[in-house]
């Protein structure tokens, strides 16, 4: 293993190691409101309410991410060719994003 790899995976797993403890949990699930959430923060000392918050669905397509980040530039052109979508063609371009910064960085 080189240096630079060394390097990498010692920041994300440094990364990865600094979870907050303060995990959202969403409360009375069973609840017929399917726009907003109430959701509560657990912490150590104290526990918090905050405002029920919109529901948004994620801006980012996972199979074109997928695309783009495993088959680089050809995954973006596969995209682009073969999906209308225009959340998964940008998805791919992030993908590749990703992919590049990860190369850079090796």
């Amino acid at each position: 293993m080189n240096f630079k790899a060394l390097i990498l995976f010692t920041i994300l797993g440094m990364t990865c190691l600094n979870i907050n403890a303060g995990v959202p949990v969403m409360r009375d699930y069973n609840s017929a409101s399917a726009s907003s959430a109430e959701i509560m923060a657990a912490d150590s000392a104290d526990i918090l309410n905050s405002a029920p918050i919109p529901l948004v669905a994620s801006t980012v397509n996972w199979g074109g991410f997928a695309m783009g980040l495993l088959l680089g530039l050809v995954g973006v052109i596969l995209a682009h060719i073969f999906s209308s979508d225009r959340t998964f063609r940008k998805s791919s371009w992030y993908g590749f994003g990703v992919l590049l910064i990860v190369l850079l960085l090796l």
